[in-house]
């Protein structure tokens, strides 16, 4: 929410996490400290063509002023709709940032970095998702699998109700 155009860095293909918003309030970021986080050609890519001079801000509206949570909320609300996706709120993103990294074989200290987690435990909880960790209730090897047959898999595995990331999904 606090991102603002000086924090993007689109030659090194990264972002500067060093404030958040709360609700109107910038403050320091999740965990206290600031931390770089890599983008992906296209969204280098898009965030490139998005660029603009209302306001300092990446996401603000039309007249400049910073996005609230909520408008923010509604616009991923839509996207997940239009994409056929549950919606779960916008720390889901988070969440699915580690787990596709954890599915990728990232190591988890790599991982806590990336994330921000001041303690290596709330990384741990991701690495079940790991090529090395094997679902045992399903009993498949999960050894080079590609993330959306693990989903499939940990879908078929879970008890009912229950995510991979505990009670709050």
């Amino acid at each position: 929410m606090a991102l603002t155009w000086t924090d993007v860095d689109v030659v090194k293909n990264q972002v500067c996490v060093e404030r958040s918003d709360w609700k109107g309030h910038v403050t320091s970021p999740k965990g206290g400290r600031l931390r770089y986080v890599p983008l992906t050609r296209r969204l280098a890519a898009a965030l490139r063509g998005h660029r603009h001079l209302r306001g300092a801000r990446v996401l603000c509206e039309a007249d400049g002023r910073p996005m609230t949570q909520k408008v923010l909320q509604c616009l991923v609300r839509r996207a997940a709709r239009r994409a056929g996706l549950t919606h779960d709120g916008l720390h889901v993103l988070r969440h699915t940032f580690c787990s596709h990294l954890a599915m990728k074989g990232a190591p988890a200290r790599a991982m806590q970095e990336l994330a921000g987690h001041k303690d290596l435990s709330t990384t741990q909880r991701y690495m079940h998702l790991s090529p090395a960790a094997t679902i045992t209730r399903c009993g498949c090897s999960m050894k080079g699998k590609r993330p959306e047959i693990l989903e499939t898999c940990w879908r078929r595995a879970k008890p009912k109700g229950r995510s991979p990331l505990g009670s709050r999904g």
